[in-house]
């Protein structure tokens, strides 16, 4: 990066709550969920 961190270690971090087990992101799923409505 030009003007930012000398290192890119952090940009494989995820954030991620405590005691909270959050499902991987499926696109898929969630273009079927969101098929005919508006947003």
């Amino acid at each position: 990066m030009k003007f930012g961190r000398p290192d890119t270690g952090f940009m494989r971090w995820r954030w991620k709550p405590d005691g909270c087990d959050l499902p991987i992101f499926d696109p898929n799923e969630f273009l079927e969920m969101v098929r005919g409505k508006s947003m």
